[in-house]
């Protein structure tokens, strides 16, 4: 795995991706590596190195800004048509967070907590918001903060703040779901900075 803040060169990203038993053609990892490049995965030095960038303070703020942004539309556009199979199923996600948790599954249980946001943002039936949203590197973040939720102990506030997205998307109330989610959101991005500027 390509760690955050790490240099590396075409053959020492193909060793550690592609084991030789795999044998990958010559140039699928140059492709590669260029696809990232474009998407801001990577910033070159030198033109020959690929250098992933650290995630600092004010990343983390603009991806969680554009994060509220997206799912905010998502809600907007999904409640009109929102059903009660969807209902349920976001309730089974609760139940699981919930469970993960009191069993002390933390890894699933940020799982769960992913799928319940990707399930919100799928509900729009919007197809390109949805594509910004996984190319965003949102899920990828969202990861970094289930991570640091289990330094912060922080499962019983989310758990309980999606219960309250969630009934307010049962009431079909786009107004208290905008807001539950904002202020999930808020909470989230001054923890997470709070987080990374005791790492520094």
């Amino acid at each position: 795995m390509i760690q955050i803040a790490e240099h590396s060169n075409d053959s020492a990203i193909a060793r550690k991706s592609f084991p030789r038993n795999r044998s990958p053609r010559h140039e699928a990892v140059p492709d590669a590596l260029s696809q990232m490049l474009r998407e801001g995965q990577f910033s070159e030095e030198h033109g020959e190195s690929q250098f992933v960038p650290p995630l600092v303070t004010s990343c983390i703020r603009q991806i969680l800004q554009l994060r509220e942004i997206l799912e905010l539309a998502a809600i907007k556009l999904s409640i009109p048509h929102i059903t009660k199979e969807h209902i349920t199923r976001l309730d089974e996600i609760c139940d699981d967070f919930s469970s993960l948790v009191e069993k002390g599954y933390y890894a699933g249980a940020c799982e769960a907590d992913l799928e319940f946001h990707r399930k919100i943002v799928s509900l729009s039936g919007n197809t390109l918001l949805q594509h910004v949203y996984h190319f965003s590197n949102i899920p990828l973040f969202h990861q970094r903060v289930g991570y640091a939720r289990v330094l912060m102990k922080e499962y019983t506030m989310t758990d309980r703040e999606h219960r309250q997205i969630l009934d307010a998307l049962k009431a079909r109330d786009r107004a208290q779901s905008e807001r539950s989610l904002r202020n999930h959101i808020e909470r989230e991005t001054h923890a997470m900075l709070q987080y990374y500027m005791e790492c520094l």
